[in-house]
C-alpha cells in the first residue's frame, strides 16, 4: 500500500467506525431494530406500508423524515409499477429523482424486507468509509495531510444520512470521488462518478459545475490544482445527462406530473416565514443554526473574492442558494442543513489549507496518479 493510501485508509477506517458506534448506541436502546433508521411517522400513512411489510416498526414523532421515501423506491428502483409507488410518496418524480441510493440498496431485498432495512443502514457505513477515502486523496492532492478529510465523515448531512436513511453521504462521496478522479486524471471513475452523485441527487451538479469553472476563473498562486479542459468537461456533462435522462424517464412512468418544488423562495423570504412561523417563538437552537449557516455562506463569498480555489468553487453554489431556501426547509434543521452540507467539506478544507504554515506545504499541483 501506498504511501499516499494508507493514511486515506485510516481515516476511512475512523469514520466508518465512528458511525458504526452511532448506529450501535442506536440499536442497543431499541431492540435491534433498523427500522429506526427509516424514521416512520406515527402521523405518516408510510407506517401503515411499513407495519404491513415488516410486521411492526419503530416510529417516531410527526410525520417522519425521508427514509420512508427512499425505503418505498428500493422496493421498486425501475418504476415498473409506477401507480403503486405514486399512492405512498408525497412527490414521486421529485423523490424519484434521487434514485441511485435506494437502487444499490434495492439487490439485498433478496434476503427479506429486513435485509433491505439492514442495506439502507450499512449502504450508508460503506459510503462513509468510501467518501472519506476519497476525500483524503483529495486533500493529499492539495498539500492537506489526509486527516483533513474527517470533514467528510463529521459533515452533518453525512450524519443525518446514517441517522435518516438518506441519500446525501452517496451524494458528497461521488461528488468528492469526481473532483478527486479529476485532479488525478482518473478518466473513467470521472465518468462514472460524476453520474452517480448526478443519480443521487441533482444539486451535486451545482457542485460539480462550480469546479469545472475553476480553470476560467484565473489562476492565483494558491489556487491549485487547476484542472484540463477535458477534465472539467467530464466533471459535469455525465452528471447532467445522467440527470436529464433519468428526470424524462420518471415523468414519463408518472404520466409528466410535476415536480412540485417547495424548497426555494425570493431572497431570504423563507428566513422571514420561518421567524414568522416558529422562531419568534423562542428557539435558540435553531436561531442558532440559521445563523451560523448565513455565517458559513457568508465566509464562503468572501474567501471566493479573494482566492478563487477549486474547493471554493464547487462550495460557492450552495452558499448563494442559502438565500433563497422557503421556510419548508428552513424549519426543519436536518433539511436546512442537508442543503448546505457539501459546502461544509470544501469550506472546511479550504480553510484547512490556508492554515498557518500551510501555504509552504503545497508542493506540488496534483498528486502522483497511483
Amino acid at each position: 500500500m501506498t504511501s499516499f493510501r494508507a493514511p486515506a485508509v485510516r481515516v476511512a477506517a475512523i469514520g466508518a467506525v465512528a458511525h458504526l458506534a452511532f448506529i450501535a448506541s442506536m440499536l442497543a436502546t431499541h431492540q435491534a431494530d433498523p427500522s429506526w433508521f427509516v424514521r416512520f411517522g406515527v402521523d405518516a400513512k408510510q407506517t401503515i406500508l411499513g407495519q404491513k411489510a415488516l410486521g411492526s416498526v419503530v416510529v417516531h414523532p410527526g410525520i417522519g423524515a425521508d427514509g420512508q421515501f427512499f425505503w418505498i423506491l428500493a422496493h421498486d428502483p425501475l418504476l415498473l409499477h409506477p401507480q403503486q409507488i405514486a399512492e405512498w410518496i408525497d412527490r414521486p418524480v421529485y423523490r424519484a429523482q434521487r434514485i441511485a441510493y435506494p437502487a444499490l440498496a434495492a439487490p439485498w431485498r433478496l434476503f427479506g424486507e429486513r435485509g433491505l432495512l439492514w442495506a439502507l443502514l450499512l449502504e450508508n457505513v460503506a459510503v462513509v468509509a468510501i467518501g472519506s477515502y476519497f476525500t483524503a486523496r483529495l486533500a493529499s492532492s492539495l498539500g492537506l495531510p489526509p486527516r483533513a478529510a474527517l470533514g467528510f465523515a463529521f459533515n452533518p448531512g453525512v450524519i443525518f444520512a446514517t441517522m435518516f436513511d438518506l441519500c446525501d453521504a452517496l451524494a458528497l462521496a461521488a461528488t468528492v470521488g469526481a473532483l478527486y478522479a479529476a485532479v488525478s486524471r482518473k478518466r473513467p471513475a470521472l465518468v462514472l462518478l460524476s453520474a452517480l452523485a448526478g443519480l443521487a441527487k441533482e444539486p451535486a451538479a451545482l457542485a460539480l459545475a462550480g469546479a469545472a469553472l475553476t480553470k476560467g476563473l484565473g489562476r492565483p498562486h494558491n489556487g491549485r490544482p487547476q484542472l484540463e479542459g477535458e477534465a472539467r468537461m467530464l466533471l459535469i456533462i455525465p452528471a447532467v445527462l445522467a440527470i436529464i435522462t433519468w428526470g424524462l424517464y420518471i415523468r414519463s412512468r408518472f404520466d409528466w406530473s410535476p415536480t412540485n418544488v417547495v424548497e426555494f423562495a425570493p431572497p431570504f423570504v423563507g428566513f422571514v416565514n420561518a421567524w414568522r412561523t416558529r422562531w419568534s417563538a423562542g428557539l435558540p437552537v435553531e436561531i442558532l443554526w440559521a445563523t451560523g449557516l448565513l455565517i458559513a455562506s457568508g465566509a464562503i463569498v468572501l474567501l471566493f473574492a479573494r482566492r478563487r480555489t477549486m474547493l471554493l468553487c464547487a462550495a460557492l453554489p450552495y452558499a448563494l442558494l442559502v438565500p433563497f431556501l422557503s421556510h419548508h426547509v428552513l424549519l426543519f434543521t436536518t433539511n436546512a442543513l442537508r442543503a448546505f452540507a457539501p459546502a461544509f467539506t470544501f469550506l472546511w478544507l479550504e480553510v484547512y489549507r490556508r492554515g498557518p504554515d500551510r501555504e509552504e506545504a503545497l508542493t506540488s499541483e496534483v498528486e502522483p496518479s497511483r
